[in-house]
């Protein structure tokens, strides 16, 4: 056998962090919230398994006239209006399962202090200076466009279609400008540091479109108070993107500002290593306004930002209130379960383009993968290891049976898919394998005593499809996280990093007691599908009426003899 470049071997150790965007509290979490964090939870357990020191860090953006307004319009404090809308979000994500390590809210004190410390540092550099803006304003993006942005947009939201709003306060200016060249060659010379290709290529044009109309960024506002105090001037709170974007060091605990001398401060460890997973719509903000406020202060960019599509109606169109097409994700998790709805967002398309929320593909998921393959799947080695084994885990009998798949050849494929940010491909690669292992049990039919198989054969078929359950299982659980940890206690055998894994199909213990439960997914019934009962109960009920229509029909002839 050939023997293939194993990269995943070379992961354990690493350092790896990754963010989410953090979620704006002016309302409570809708679809585009639950994809990100369930997609970016998922890289980050999948890194887990090939080994790397992972961090993981979400939150809350909490600040801006956004909420401002939104508080005094419900007769409340802005902190109140967040406190209670952080409670959705913190219940969304222990639904899903969400694995973070820090939730990060703006309104933090730590975050406060960072903030100023980036603040000042840019300040000392030269980067910030007083002025008065006059310009345009999209309320909904909370931010500053400059009349050429403006008039490409034909002074409209994109994505709202709201108006932009025309604009005149003082206001502190970041000298952008000073740094957008030196931004657009890293682009240019790091492929990888914008991902997809398409946002790439997209920012790389607006910088171009730009070009010498190119202005400093109004980072402060005057004309309402909920934010971060500008520091020296009580008049001022910061632009919320200079608040927001700042929340990634502050995670890091950057306002330790020994970090430069301190190797194993969580700064120096994980900074270089970030991700910034992010909406394809506040990709400007994180691949040039906060690459340039790093740059001033010093520190080197994150290693990638990848920008993630939306998640639309059935038909393609924007959710929206107004078209009635808006799904909630509290609804769905609670209809179908958290794995279901986890594994359809990560399966239902390219991590990078916009996905549809189609119920019809739920179900297809649920029933045709999760129930029919890998549940299935489960359900059949564990009853033939009772009916077979005595309910145990065999020993390997030493025969040279072919395996289903190289396991080492699968997992190098997950890695690399996992590695380009192809979350669909790694879970296809999973189902893939289940399929496979499914396949060799149903040819090697251990149950069939007719086949001319010896009982140490069909021990050593058991023993190899307990093992590939493993595996598929260690592939699934970044994607299922419930049932899988339900699979492993049924097999006896803990969840290992992929690294300390036995490729040769030996990591279940002989002996070790194996669990049968109950199928660990429903099979989820369309309203247009009948389940088997069902069609039988109507099938009854139409003979019954047929029979009683024949009745009354023999008994109308009769009277007319």
């Amino acid at each position: 056998m050939t023997k293939i470049n194993t990269t995943y071997r070379n992961s354990s150790g690493k350092y790896y962090y990754l963010t989410t965007a953090i979620n704006y509290t002016n309302g409570t979490p809708h679809m585009g919230h639950a994809y990100e964090i369930v997609t970016s939870d998922i890289l980050v357990r999948i890194a887990r398994l090939f080994g790397f020191n992972t961090r993981f860090q979400t939150g809350t953006d909490e600040h801006g006239q956004k909420i401002a307004a939104t508080a005094e319009k419900k007769g409340i404090s802005p902190k109140a209006l967040c406190d209670e809308n952080v409670k959705q979000f913190k219940n969304m994500n222990e639904k899903l399962q969400i694995s973070t390590d820090r939730f990060i809210r703006t309104t933090d004190t730590d975050h406060y202090e960072s903030c100023k410390e980036l603040w000042r540092r840019c300040e000392a550099k030269g980067d910030i200076y007083l002025g008065k803006y006059n310009g345009w304003y999209n309320v909904r993006e909370e931010s500053f466009m400059t009349e050429l942005e403006a008039k490409m947009l034909n002074y409209t939201d994109p994505i709202s279609g709201l108006p932009l709003t025309k604009m005149e306060e003082p206001s502190y200016f970041f000298r952008i400008t000073n740094y957008l060249e030196s931004i657009k060659n890293h682009i240019i010379d790091n492929p990888e540091f914008i991902q997809p290709e398409s946002s790439r290529e997209s920012i790389l044009a607006r910088l171009e479109a730009l070009g010498s109309n190119s202005e400093d960024l109004s980072i402060s506002r005057a004309s309402f108070s909920w934010g971060v105090p500008v520091p020296n001037d009580q008049g001022h709170v910061m632009y919320v993107w200079f608040d927001a974007l700042t929340n990634y060091i502050t995670g890091l605990k950057w306002t330790n500002f020994n970090n430069d001398l301190d190797e194993n401060s969580l700064f120096n460890k994980y900074w270089e290593n970030t991700i910034h997973i992010v909406g394809k719509d506040i990709t400007w903000f994180h691949s040039v306004i906060w690459p340039a406020m790093l740059l001033s202060v010093g520190l080197s960019l994150p290693k990638t930002v990848f920008a993630h599509g939306f998640v639309t109606a059935p038909d393609g169109k924007k959710m929206s209130k107004s078209l009635g097409n808006v799904v909630d994700p509290f609804e769905q998790i609670d209809k179908i379960g958290s794995d279901p709805f986890r594994y359809y967002l990560a399966r239902e398309g390219r991590f990078g383009n916009d996905i549809k929320y189609q119920p019809s593909s739920v179900i297809d998921y649920n029933n045709g993968e999760l129930a029919d393959t890998y549940g299935n799947l489960i359900s059949r080695i564990t009853n033939l290891t009772h009916k077979f084994c005595q309910g145990v885990a065999p020993s390997s009998q030493s025969l040279l049976l072919d395996k289903p798949v190289d396991i080492e050849t699968v997992f190098e494929e997950y890695y690399l898919a996992w590695n380009c940010f192809r979350i669909d491909e790694c879970a296809q690669i999973a189902m893939d394998l289940s399929r496979n292992v499914n396949k060799f049990l149903t040819e090697h039919a251990p149950w069939n005593k007719e086949n001319g198989k010896s009982d140490e054969e069909r021990i050593e078929i058991i023993r190899i499809v307990l093992e590939g359950s493993y595996y598929i299982s260690i592939l699934l659980s970044p994607f299922i996280t419930l049932a899988c940890k339900e699979v492993f206690n049924r097999l006896g055998t803990p969840e290992k990093i992929i690294p300390e894994i036995d490729i040769n199909y030996n990591n279940i213990k002989p002996g070790t007691s194996i669990l049968i439960g109950e199928p660990l997914f429903k099979r989820i019934v369309n309203k247009e599908e009948k389940t088997f009962e069902e069609l039988k109960a109507e099938k009854k009920e139409r003979e019954k009426k047929r029979r009683s229509e024949n009745k009354k029909l023999g008994e109308t002839k009769d009277k007319g003899k």
